[in-house]
């Protein structure tokens, strides 16, 4: 039994040894993340980004592939889904006694717009999960700002794409008149230009209505909408009274405004739920790929399926939210950029440890690292170009008889080879059974009639005029008789 006791103390003794080695000479370093996570109605989004971060940082931390040499460390901050808040937190992050190397978020544009006006100061790289804002591929104003999401005019040359692929040759939108969604329709006016593509813009200020009524009365039937739920809504019902809808019709919505997004607003029109229904009906959306639908293991070890079973098993709400896949790519992508700096630094026995805010050579070699990640995510493939993702889109439509509570997949725009793909399981579904020809065509056709048979004619009219005039003579000579 002594013995036993002995060999017991002998085998802990040496696993605490093997425990010890491994994680001596190893090195804490820092990422900020600032996402919202109290106080407003985007909280429950920020948590579940917090956890998607948390699962890739003990995954990044359990390889002994990438940074080896360190321990990574997150540092959370709240934003509150307020631009002054996300200043804030960075400031925060930059008055720690821990010092970073960069962060992720914030999710909303406004946020990061300001975020990333100021981080280059302190040499910050960001990657955000969620500004879309068409504003930040400004080079010169947000020059280390990195976006894991799609920039709101990725979207353009899938609609190009598609109305090449149906024929159509004419698109009337609907725009509202601010910022984000004026950017976006000036991109795709642009590009409809270069693909002989013609349009008709009905912008407004305040009130749809008179946009969808000026529609009515262009040469097209393919409408693309760049407006906020609220005011589709308008819109859609009034395309109802106006019988904009069926066979022959055709309506392009933004795909975040997400399932039965006009049940909770139709008390701002006439229309019934079902009448909503019955407008949308074959209408499509696009949306980036937030979970792939390839069945590989990612860079992180785990296949798509298996982050979603981790996910669902920690997660306090036990849901996930598509766009959760993006924090945990941001992560990982971050992770490489600093894995390729640190093989780097080696070389010249530095470390990441000795960066510092003012440090903008290796700032410069983490920004150079970033931009050459290429890697297989949760999200699909991540590469970066100019700090923007790229990424493969999906073409959704809104079959009613198929699904009435949300939209199916019915292509995908892969952004490896620029080629739109068509499903093979789930058609796209057209009202009327087939392909609408997006426009009136008017077609002008001359009739003519050969040279013999307009000589037979005039001679047979001249006899005819000459036996006419005989009457009339002979009628009137012999009147008196």
């Amino acid at each position: 039994m002594h013995h036993f006791g002995l060999s017991m103390a002998i085998f802990i003794i040496v696993l605490l040894s093997v425990a010890v080695v491994g994680s001596y000479g190893k090195e804490d370093i820092y990422l900020g993340c600032i996402y919202p996570t109290s106080n407003n109605i985007a909280a429950t989004r920020g948590q579940g980004f917090t956890t998607a971060v948390k699962i890739a940082e003990k995954l990044i931390n359990q390889r002994d592939d990438i940074l080896s040499d360190y321990n990574l460390k997150i540092i959370f901050k709240d934003s509150q889904l307020a631009p002054r808040y996300a200043v804030k937190s960075l400031v925060e992050l930059i008055s720690e006694d821990m010092q970073i190397l960069g962060f992720l978020g914030p999710i909303l544009s406004a946020c990061c717009e300001s975020t990333a006006s100021v981080a280059p100061f302190w040499n910050l790289i960001q990657i955000s999960n969620g500004c879309t804002s068409v504003s930040l591929r400004d080079g010169e104003l947000y020059p280390l700002f990195y976006r894991m999401t799609l920039n709101d005019t990725s979207y353009n040359s899938v609609l190009v794409s598609i109305m090449q692929r149906m024929n159509w040759t004419s698109a009337g939108i609907i725009n509202f008149q601010d910022f984000t969604f004026t950017s976006i329709m000036e991109d795709l006016t642009n590009q409809f230009r270069k693909a002989g593509i013609s349009y008709t813009v009905e912008s407004f200020a305040t009130d749809p209505i008179n946009a969808a009524n000026n529609l009515k009365n262009e040469d097209t039937r393919i409408y693309i909408v760049y407006v906020y739920p609220k005011q589709a809504i308008k819109i859609i019902c009034r395309a109802y009274e106006l019988k904009m809808f069926g066979p022959g019709y055709v309506w392009f919505l933004p795909e975040w405004y997400g399932a039965l997004w006009y049940d909770e607003i139709l008390d701002r029109t006439n229309c019934s739920r079902n009448q909503i229904r019955q407008t949308l009906d074959g209408s499509f959306g696009l949306q980036q790929v937030f979970l792939s639908s390839d069945n590989l293991t990612t860079i992180s070890g785990l296949t798509p399926q298996q982050y979603v079973d981790q996910y669902l098993a920690i997660s306090p709400s036990k849901q996930i939210r598509d766009e959760n896949t993006l924090s945990f790519d941001s992560l990982w992508a971050f992770a490489l950029a600093l894995n390729r700096t640190a093989a780097i630094l080696k070389e010249t026995n530095e470390s990441l440890t000795n960066f510092y805010y003012n440090n903008t050579r290796i700032r410069k070699l983490i920004f150079a690292s970033l931009s050459g990640v290429n890697f297989e995510g949760i999200s699909g493939r991540v590469a970066f170009v100019n700090g923007d993702r790229t990424g493969d889109i999906e073409i959704s439509q809104y079959q009613v008889d198929k699904n009435p509570n949300q939209s199916i997949v019915v292509g995908l725009f892969s952004s490896k080879d620029d080629v739109l793909y068509l499903n093979r399981t789930n058609f796209i579904q057209w009202p009327g059974g087939r392909i609408p020809v997006g426009s009136i065509t008017v077609n002008t056709k001359n009739l003519t009639i050969s040279i013999p048979v307009f000589v037979v004619f005039c001679t047979l009219a001249f006899i005819g005029i000459l036996t006419a005039m005989y009457f009339l003579y002979f009628n009137t000579s012999n009147r008196h008789v």
